[in-house]
C-alpha cells in the first residue's frame, strides 16, 4: 500500500473502533470481553499503520532532499477547507493542508535537505528578518492549546484569533456607566442619556520570542519532533504571558491585571484594606461586597501563593473562629474564599506592605486575549553543530488586556 491508502485503512479502523465504543454508550453499558478485545486488536492495527505511514513519509523526504527534487512548484491540496470558511485565503487553505504540515514535519527534523525545492518554497515566509518557516495552521492551534492548558487566565479569558495580516484589533470599552432609567408616562418625553461615555483600546498582537536548542539525536529518533518542542515552547510561552498578564504595562505586549490603567482596570476599583501589613477577615468582605454581584456567578480570585498562605491562616470573627480559606479536596477543584475560586500566580504581587496589591476578585471574561496565528520557527543548522545540537527560535503573537474595570476589584495595602 501507499501512503494515501495506509491513511485510508487507518480511517477505516479507527471508525469501526469508534463504532464499537458509541455502540456501547448508546445502550449505557460497559464494552463486554469480545467487543473489548476486538476494539483493542482495532488500535493496535491502527497504531501500527500509524507507525509504517511515518516511516514512510520520512522514506519519501530523505529521497526527495538527495534527489533535489522537482524544481517547479507543487500545489498543496487542502483538507478541510470547509473549517476555514469561504474567505479563507490561499495561504490560509495551504497552511492548513496534511502535505503541508507533513512537508514542515520533514523541515524540523530533517532542515532544507529533507525538502523538495517547491517545498522549501511554499513553507519560507520572507519577513523583516528573513528566514522564516510559516508554521501550519494545525501546529499554531496546538501551541495555543497547550498554553491554554497551563493558564488559569486564559482559560477563563475571552479569547480572540485575528488573521496573521491583521493589525490589530480594537476593543470598545465603557469608561462611564450610563445614569439610572427613568419612569415615564406612556406620552411623555423620553430623556437622553447624557452620562455613558465610551473608550477604546486596541489589541495589538506583540511579538514573544523563545530560542530552544535541540540534541540531533533526539530529532531523528522523535518521528513527531514538533510535538516536542510545542511543548517546551507552550511552557516558555506560557510563563511569560502568564507574568505579563499579572503585571504588564501594556507597552509592549498585554496589560496586567495588578496595573492600575484607564484603558484597563482604573485606581477607582482598588479596595482599601484596614491595617498596612496585614489582611482581616473583614477585608476580604469588603473586596467581595464592593464588587457588583451581576459579577459573583463567574468571579474569582487571584492571588500569589504567599498571600494565599497567609490568607489560608485568617479566620472568622466571632466566637466560632473558622478558617475562611476552603481547601479542596478534590484533583483538579480549586480551593476557594468566600465562596469564590482561588487561582495561585507565582507573578502576582507576593509582599503584604503599604500601597501594594495584595489580590483581585472578579470576572475574567472581561479579560480579553487576542491571538495571531502566524507562528513562525527559524532553524539553526550550523551554529551549534559543534554540539551536536539544533537550535529553533519560536515567534508568537498575542496581546490582552481588561476591557471593563468595573468587573473586578483589586485589594491594596491601605
Amino acid at each position: 500500500m501507499n501512503v494515501a491508502e495506509m491513511k485510508h485503512a487507518k480511517n477505516e479502523l479507527i471508525v469501526r473502533a469508534r463504532e464499537i465504543h458509541e455502540g456501547a454508550e448508546k445502550e449505557q453499558r460497559d464494552l463486554e470481553a469480545a467487543e473489548l478485545g476486538n476494539f483493542e486488536q482495532l488500535r493496535q492495527d491502527a497504531l501500527a499503520l500509524d507507525n509504517r505511514i511515518k516511516r514512510e513519509e520520512d522514506l519519501l523526504a530523505m529521497t526527495s532532499g538527495a534527489s533535489g527534487g522537482s524544481s517547479e512548484p507543487r500545489a498543496f491540496q487542502a483538507q478541510g477547507e470547509g473549517d476555514l470558511g469561504s474567505g479563507a485565503s490561499a495561504t490560509e487553505k495551504m497552511r492548513a493542508s496534511e502535505e503541508f504540515r507533513s512537508a514542515f514535519r520533514r523541515w524540523m527534523r530533517f532542515g532544507n535537505s529533507g525538502l523538495t525545492q517547491a517545498e522549501q518554497r511554499a513553507l519560507s515566509s520572507v519577513d523583516a528578518n528573513g528566514g522564516y518557516m510559516m508554521a501550519p495552521l494545525q501546529v499554531a492551534n496546538d501551541l495555543i492549546v497547550a498554553i491554554n492548558n497551563r493558564l488559569f487566565i486564559r482559560q477563563l479569558s475571552t479569547k480572540l484569533t485575528i488573521e496573521a495580516n491583521a493589525k490589530s484589533l480594537g476593543v470598545p470599552t465603557i469608561a462611564t456607566d450610563p445614569s439610572d432609567p427613568d419612569w415615564t408616562a406612556e406620552v411623555a418625553a423620553i430623556q437622553e442619556d447624557s452620562a455613558m461615555t465610551f473608550g477604546r483600546r486596541d489589541l495589538t498582537p506583540y511579538l514573544l520570542t523563545k530560542f530552544l536548542k535541540v540534541s540531533n539525536k533526539l530529532l531523528r529518533s522523535v518521528s513527531n519532533v514538533e510535538s516536542v518542542i510545542n511543548d517546551r515552547l507552550a511552557y516558555k510561552f506560557a510563563v511569560a504571558i502568564e507574568k505579563a498578564c499579572m503585571t504588564g504595562t501594556g507597552a509592549t505586549g498585554p496589560l496586567g491585571i495588578f496595573v492600575a490603567d484607564a484603558n484597563g482596570i482604573p485606581a477607582s476599583s482598588d479596595v482599601a484594606t484596614a491595617g498596612a501589613t496585614a489582611i482581616a477577615f473583614d477585608d476580604l468582605v469588603k473586596v467581595k461586597y464592593s464588587l457588583p454581584q451581576q459579577y459573583w456567578a463567574k468571579a474569582q480570585w487571584v492571588i500569589n501563593p504567599t498571600v494565599g498562605l497567609t490568607l489560608a491562616l485568617v479566620k472568622e470573627a466571632g466566637a466560632t473562629g473558622q478558617y475562611i480559606w476552603r481547601e479542596s479536596t478534590r484533583v483538579g477543584e480549586p480551593s476557594t474564599l468566600l465562596g469564590h475560586a482561588v487561582n495561585l500566580s507565582a507573578y502576582a504581587p507576593n509582599t503584604v506592605t503599604t500601597g501594594l496589591y495584595t489580590g483581585i476578585l472578579g470576572d475574567f471574561s472581561f479579560y480579553w486575549m487576542v491571538d495571531s496565528l502566524s507562528f513562525q520557527l527559524k532553524r539553526l543548522d550550523e551554529l551549534y553543530a559543534i554540539n551536536s545540537q539544533t537550535g529553533f527560535i519560536g515567534q508568537l503573537e498575542m496581546d490582552g488586556a481588561p476591557v471593563l474595570g468595573d468587573a473586578f476589584r483589586r485589594m491594596k495595602q491601605a
